[in-house]
């Protein structure tokens, strides 16, 4: 009975402490790349969320970018380097919505702007690296900005 009542005691202590310290798991990183039209790298950086995405819902996560030398632009280009290279660093905004077929998960890059974002649409997989597509939206309308590319580090 003794030995109950301290395996009891420890079970109790055990479970305190992970409610006090709680048990944190390692943050998901991705590498992340987005192309223009004609496949040139526009930037090249990582997103990084907290911990494994939900199936439903919304994940806050950090971002950190570098942007290339671009030659050629266009219009989805020059919305995408004026939205983002004056934000190198910032807020990421993980959609998850499995009843949208068009964008399942929805990476927003710049929440709580009503009128200018930048978005990355991605299908809902767990392969190690997804095919994705970006948007842009600004006061003089929207449109598809190119392709991109996530990657899951290990």
């Amino acid at each position: 009975m003794a030995y109950l009542k301290r395996l009891l005691c420890r079970l109790v202590s055990l479970a305190f402490l992970v409610a006090l310290f709680g048990c944190s798991r390692p943050p998901e990183v991705y590498s992340v790349e987005f192309f223009d039209g004609t496949a040139q790298v526009l930037a090249t950086g990582t997103i990084t969320l907290p911990s494994v995405p939900p199936r439903e819902g919304m994940i806050r996560g950090s971002y950190s970018l570098e942007f290339h030398p671009h030659r050629k632009r266009d219009k989805a280009a020059d919305c995408f380097l004026r939205l983002l290279v004056p934000r190198e660093r910032g807020e990421v905004v993980l959609h998850l919505d499995v009843e949208n077929t068009c964008a399942p998960r929805e990476y927003n890059f710049m929440p709580g702007q009503a009128y200018a974002n930048v978005f990355l649409c991605a299908p809902a997989t767990d392969a190690a690296v997804v095919q994705a597509t970006w948007r842009y939206e600004v006061d003089e309308g929207s449109g598809h900005g190119g392709t991109a590319t996530l990657q899951k580090r290990k």
